[in-house]
C-alpha cells in the first residue's frame, strides 16, 4: 500500500477515536446526569411519604397524606371513609346494599 494511503487510513482511525471517545465522554456525563436526577427525585419523593398522624409509622402532618374513598354512586360523588378510635370502619347498617 503506497505511504500517502496509508497515512490516510491512519489518520481517519485517529479521527474515528477521538469522535468515539468524545461521545462516550457525552454519553457517561448524560448517565451522570440522569441518575442525579433520578436521586433528586427519589429524595423529594421520600419528602413526600408518610403516614396520618400516627406514631408508631411516623406522621404526615407535613407530607402527603392520602386517603381512601368510596363511590356514592346515587349522589356520583367519591365519599370518605371513616374509621373509629379502634380502627374499625364506621358505616350505616341501613346503608349496606
Amino acid at each position: 500500500m503506497p505511504r500517502v494511503k496509508q497515512l490516510q487510513q491512519d489518520t481517519h482511525i485517529v479521527h474515528q477515536a477521538h469522535f468515539h471517545s468524545e461521545k462516550l465522554a457525552e454519553h457517561s456525563n448524560l448517565l451522570t446526569d440522569v441518575k442525579s436526577s433520578q436521586n433528586s427525585t427519589n429524595t423529594k419523593l421520600d419528602q413526600f411519604s408518610g403516614a396520618i398522624n400516627n406514631s408508631s409509622i411516623g406522621d404526615g402532618s407535613v407530607k402527603l397524606q392520602t386517603y381512601v374513598y368510596g363511590h356514592d354512586v346515587a349522589n356520583g360523588q367519591a365519599r370518605a371513609l371513616k374509621v373509629d378510635s379502634s380502627g374499625r370502619l364506621e358505616s350505616n347498617v341501613a346503608d349496606i346494599e
